[in-house]
């Protein structure tokens, strides 16, 4: 009988678990449909708590828990100060560091790792020391996908801020400065060659707006790069 009651009372419990679940990703997608809306117009202040209760609660139901959450955390950055300023710096610093837990496939580890110090950096929380150490694992663990142009050029200027102090051998500068010059004119060979497959549409006047959007990104990168070279 005990045995019985034990058994049934498991059932119970598990039951009201799955229940409880359902009735939490209901809630979830409600949410999620209420903050896209939001974001889409650029309302952040009034996609912050919608986004929030998902992020906290299905992180994993939607990729755009981190694109629309990374917007939304830097427009509270932007227009908060003092400690709820360094409150969220640090959630969207997590949200990184989350991504690549949640979407693998969506995001890299050098990725991850410039849009950390990049945030650090723009609100001056990171030494020239920390600055060159993140880049250099992230340039040499995945290459690849070291391709920010503003990153590149912190990546090499740290290195030669810590030259001047003393702290980082004149040897070691030429050899990353071999490095980074090699990587751009990598990029610059890529971008140029995208650019050209679209260049005679554009002039026909055939360019889709995803291809206008692409074109523009394209330019802009290889802009940047000519600058840092």
């Amino acid at each position: 009988m005990k045995t019985k009651l034990y058994f049934t009372a498991i059932m119970l419990l598990g039951c009201m678990a799955i229940s409880n679940a359902q009735a939490q990703n209901t809630e979830c997608v409600t949410n999620l449909s209420i903050y896209t809306e939001h974001v889409k117009v650029k309302n952040y202040d009034a996609a912050y708590t919608p986004w929030k209760m998902v992020y906290e609660t299905c992180p994993e139901l939607n990729w755009a828990n981190f694109v629309y959450g990374e917007r939304i955390l830097k427009d509270k950055i932007k227009k908060s100060s003092g400690a709820d300023k360094d409150g969220f710096i640090t959630d969207l610093l997590t949200l990184f560091d989350a991504s690549e837990k949640y979407f693998p496939k969506k995001v890299s580890k050098a990725g991850v790792i410039i849009d950390k110090v990049l945030l650090k950096y723009e609100n001056k929380m990171i030494s020239d020391d920390e600055i060159y150490s993140n880049l250099s694992t992230a340039f040499t663990d995945d290459k690849a996908n070291f391709k920010n142009p503003k990153a590149l050029y912190l990546y090499f200027s740290s290195l030669v801020d810590l030259n001047k102090a003393g702290s980082k051998d004149l040897q070691e500068v030429f050899d990353v400065y071999d490095n980074v010059t090699e990587k751009i004119e990598e990029e610059n060979t890529k971008l140029t060659g995208a650019i050209a497959k679209l260049l005679p549409k554009e002039e026909a006047g055939t360019l889709t707006s995803k291809e206008k959007k692409k074109l523009k990104g394209y330019n802009t990168n290889s802009e940047s790069f000519g600058k840092i070279a």
